[in-house]
């Protein structure tokens, strides 16, 4: 502005020296407008300086050179500004010991897009040294960052080692399967909340190599969005007793269209992340026998056909309410553990797989917070062994929620058929638990658990039935289906129409068991005849 200034005020200058001022005015005004001509190159030569310029590096050059050397990159200078892009690819001259080596340890380059991989042949090109080392920040000036990779070489062969500063949200795209490559190094940001997005078909590979390696620190706030492909990520724990886990992902994952979520080790994603599914994804847990992953909790619409299996999940979330219409295990074994104090409902119209096995046994456990089951009536939910315990409590909010060959064991918690109907296998029992029959009619039915162990009390809330049985409220075991031992246990606490108080348990022959109390109209039969011959003892005194 103060350039534009000067010239129209030389060039005023000059009209007016032209028509009043003699001859030699004149030449000290074209002296003037030369100058300011002169300064506006300058000005448009720095201006070009700073406009993001494409570089392209010389796979011609030995393996193992610096990032930050002109000739490396055709001697026109190197990538180290906002929006530069940095093609390091093409046919690499295969090195005597691969990979491919482009160190950054020396300076701390800046590029925008980094197009990146081997497309000759199958040379492993490593952006970064042996072991990490140096910087380099992503920055399209706002416009989204991103490294696109492309190789004939094989599957997750290319490994970007250094450590990545986020200063512009970035998009990790791997265009084919065999286009895959892994980011060793921490991604931190700078600036405020960025993320960080998987696209393309390719595979993606985060992982965390620990607190003695760079991957040591992932943290990003903007979250983590899987949109195509395969994203593969992987802990990290120091082996310690406890073991301390170190995660690849710091926070939410959304997962659409077809994107598939991978664990390649135990415990890779923040404890209190929620993945959310808006497509048809997939998350693989990786092995049943050794993966599992603590998260805080699950998101998908309805009519959303996502599928999560191979290994254990536990939903960890201290609050919130959430709610998943996907599967579970469709594909393979899964197990389930709710804790925390939040509440996590399992919803959709396919049913879910809980088969459980080696560290994932029982194939579902709830010890903390609320797991609401809403599939559609007659479609399981849950199946498999079940475990309930703690402050824990499954709620129904439809009838037959749970596979009828299930298993079920109380160690605490509660469990609320919140007016609706269940069929279950045996119950066994190691502590203080609870069945809350809710309002409305629920209908509770157990195998024969007179074999069962038990060694905690149960006490049934808002139950509605009769000691004659059939009533609005039932609970079933089956004929003989609990020894005098175990009925001992069982109270009724408060049932409904009866006076206020705690009651024992009685089985009828049918295998109902009821509250072993006279009809409520029979109490008050009694109860009359009480006063009655209580006014008559008054009336003879």
């Amino acid at each position: 502005m103060v350039i534009m200034l000067q010239c129209r005020r030389s060039a005023r200058l000059g009209f007016i020296s032209r028509r009043y001022v003699k001859a030699h005015s004149m030449k000290k005004n074209t002296l003037r407008i030369i100058a300011c001509a002169v300064v506006g190159v300058g000005s448009l030569v720095a201006q070009r300086t700073l406009t993001a310029a494409t570089y392209l590096w010389d796979v011609t050059k030995a393996s193992s050179l610096q990032w930050n050397v002109n000739n490396n990159w055709g001697g026109s200078g190197f990538p180290s500004a906002a929006g530069d892009i940095a093609n390091v690819n093409g046919t690499f001259t295969a090195p005597a010991t691969p990979p491919y080596r482009i160190y950054t340890s020396s300076g701390t380059p800046t590029v925008g897009i980094l197009n990146w991989g081997s497309t000759g042949n199958t040379t492993t090109v490593q952006i970064g040294g042996y072991s990490g080392g140096g910087t380099v920040t992503f920055d399209n000036s706002g416009s989204g960052a991103q490294i696109n990779h492309t190789t004939t070489g094989t599957a997750a062969s290319d490994t970007f080692a250094s450590n990545i500063v986020l200063n512009d949200n970035l998009t990790l795209t791997a265009g084919t399967t065999n286009g895959a490559f892994r980011i060793t190094g921490s991604i931190t940001e700078t600036g405020g909340a960025r993320s960080v997005t998987k696209s393309g078909t390719g595979y993606v590979t985060i992982q965390n190599s620990g607190a003695g390696g760079a991957g040591f620190g992932n943290n990003w706030t903007g979250g983590t969005f899987l949109t195509g492909g395969r994203l593969m990520v992987s802990g990290w724990d120091d082996g310690g007793t406890p073991n301390t886990h170190y995660s690849a992902i710091p926070g939410n994952i959304t997962i659409s269209g077809n994107g598939r979520l991978q664990n390649t080790g135990p415990e890779a994603i923040a404890d209190t992340a929620n993945i959310s599914f808006t497509g048809s994804g997939v998350w693989n847990l990786g092995d049943p026998a050794t993966s599992y992953e603590t998260i805080g909790s699950l998101t998908s619409a309805a009519g959303i056909s996502s599928d999560i299996y191979s290994g254990s999940v536990t939903l960890a979330a201290a609050n919130g309410t959430t709610s998943y219409a996907g599967t579970f295990g469709s594909n393979n074994s899964v197990a389930l553990s709710k804790t925390g104090g939040s509440t996590q409902t399992l919803a959709g119209t396919a049913a879910n797989v809980f088969t459980g096995g080696l560290l994932m046994t029982p194939a579902v456990s709830v010890t903390g917070g609320i797991l609401q089951l809403n599939k559609t009536a007659g479609t399981d939910a849950l199946s498999g062994p079940i475990a309930l315990g703690g402050t824990g409590r499954i709620r129904l909010l439809a009838s037959n929620q749970i596979n009828d060959a299930s298993t079920f064991t109380f160690n605490g918690g509660t469990l609320d058929t919140n007016g609706f109907s269940e069929t279950l296998s045996t119950l066994a029992n190691s502590g203080a638990s609870t069945i809350d029959m809710g309002a409305g009619a629920s209908i509770l039915t157990f195998a024969n658990s007179s074999g069962q162990t038990w060694s905690g009390s149960i006490q049934i809330l808002n139950w509605s039935g009769l000691t004659a049985g059939g009533g609005t409220d039932q609970l079933l075991f089956g004929a003989g289906g609990l020894s005098t031992g175990q009925l001992a246990m069982v109270s009724f606490v408060n049932p409904t129409n009866y006076a206020p108080g705690t009651y024992g348990a009685t089985i009828l022959p049918s295998g109902e068991v009821v509250a072993a109390v006279p009809e409520p109209a029979i109490i008050g039969t009694l109860a009359a005849s009480g006063l009655l011959a209580l006014r008559r003892r008054r009336t003879r005194a």
